[in-house]
């Protein structure tokens, strides 16, 4: 007599070990991938917070280069007038026309300005041109070198010293903790005249 028996069911899947190790490998990868993205994510975050002011900050600097290259060559010293947040100094346009050029920080901004030649060269708020150059500009600082290296001295009198240089230190951020310091000396190349030859 033959016993008859049922054929054999081999067992497929996985068993509740496999899934339970399968699991976890895969929660340690996918965190592992997770801490790695946040991290560059951050470090890129970062990094743009150091190139933008970085950024603006030299574009700020060039402009003024700019200016001070077209410095009107028959200015005198009591025209150049950078002190504080502000400076303003005399340039000529492509077709030698004089303007005067402003940049003041305004409201966390730097902004450059541009006035007609007026009797008083004060008159830089009805001007026809306004860029702004930076945002987010906690403080900007201007100031006037002389050859010594000192500050030139402001005075009325027939002694001023005629700067050679504008400094520009910009600081950027919000409060009390400045994120990114910048600052340049704009070598003037031509020294305002010290004579009445306008």
């Amino acid at each position: 007599m033959t016993r008859r028996t049922s054929p054999t069911i081999e067992a497929s899947g996985f068993t509740l070990l496999e899934l339970l190790v399968a699991i976890t490998v895969g929660s340690i990868v996918i965190t592992a991938v997770y801490a790695v993205f946040s991290t560059a994510l951050r470090t890129q975050r970062k990094a743009q917070q150091t190139i933008g002011p970085m950024r603006s900050a030299r574009y700020a600097f060039e402009r003024l280069a700019n200016d001070a290259r077209n410095l009107d060559p028959f200015c005198k010293p009591a025209d150049v007038e950078c002190a504080g947040e502000t400076c303003r100094f005399p340039i000529l346009d492509a077709q030698g026309a004089r303007l005067w050029v402003q940049y003041a920080g305004q409201d966390g901004r730097l902004v450059r300005k541009l006035a007609n030649n007026t009797a008083d060269a004060t008159d830089t708020q009805n001007s026809g041109q306004s860029d702004f150059l930076c945002s987010n500009v906690a403080r900007a600082s201007f100031s006037l070198k002389s050859k010594q290296g000192l500050a030139a001295a402001r005075s009325t009198s027939k002694g001023a010293a005629a700067p050679d240089a504008i400094g520009l230190k910009l600081v950027f951020g919000k409060g009390t903790q400045p994120r990114a310091v910048f600052d340049t000396l704009v070598m003037l190349e031509v020294t305002p005249a010290s004579g009445d030859s306008q």
